[in-house]
């Protein structure tokens, strides 16, 4: 591994991104929609406890697998990946240095929750791990469709409905027993668990969370792994 290639690959990446308007918006929009609602419901507590949550686990899941596909299949697109293999740098320095800039991005763009929410010391701390997990759970399955799909007509029509189903699932398991039993196992259920148990509203197992969130993250290890094996490194 090479630290200069993956260097060079995030100051590429970092410009490109402050030049794509569409991909800060899709990053940045989450929080300001839930200011907005935040606004129009602070007169009733218990619905700025359930919105806030599910505009959190909205963004970390779907802020992260939208853009990563979206980078890898424009890149692809492009051949921007194939000059850059030819180049010397490898496949993996690549997607390092892509994940680390979006992984960057998005830490900044949760800040703005911390305002709303006014969680204490060890709440904040715990936050902000969770959210690292879910993004990075994320990625790697935005990763595995941007390295699976030839061009980014293909990956908006996996990524969009795919990232939606995942962050609304727990929405919907507040409604139905059967929906949040099964959701139970998904880390996006679990981070919205943490969140919505740091406004009081539950409790929930730290411990128990954070390893359901680990685990979603060795499965999608595993299957980005084989795509990316599979898919030649990258190379086709």
């Amino acid at each position: 591994m090479n630290r200069h290639h993956i260097k060079a690959v995030m100051y590429k990446q970092f410009c490109d991104t402050l030049k794509n308007k569409l991909l800060l918006l899709l990053i940045f929009m989450y929080p300001v929609l839930a200011y907005i609602f935040y606004f129009l419901l602070k007169d009733t507590q218990e619905a700025v406890n359930i919105v806030i949550p599910i505009f959190i686990t909205m963004h970390i899941i779907m802020a992260p697998i939208v853009c990563m596909s979206s980078i890898i299949s424009e890149e692809k697109e492009k051949n921007t990946i194939k000059v850059l293999l030819f180049s010397g740098i490898r496949s993996y320095e690549y997607l390092l240095g892509v994940a680390g800039v979006l992984m960057g991005i998005l830490i900044v763009s949760v800040i703005p929750y911390l305002f709303i929410l006014k969680f204490d010391t060890e709440q904040t701390l715990l936050f902000f791990y969770f959210i690292i997990l879910g993004f990075v759970c994320s990625m790697l399955l935005g990763s595995v469709i941007g390295i699976m799909s030839k061009n980014q007509m293909s990956v908006g029509t996996i990524s969009s409905p795919l990232s939606m189903f995942i962050g609304l699932l727990p929405m919907a398991s507040i409604f139905n027993d059967s929906v949040d039993k099964a959701s139970k196992i998904l880390y996006s259920k679990r981070i919205y668990d943490v969140v919505y148990s740091f406004m009081g509203e539950m409790k929930t197992d730290i411990g128990i969370d954070t390893g359901v969130c680990v685990a979603n993250m060795a499965v999608l290890i595993l299957v980005f792994c084989f795509v990316y094996t599979k898919s030649g490194k990258m190379s086709q």
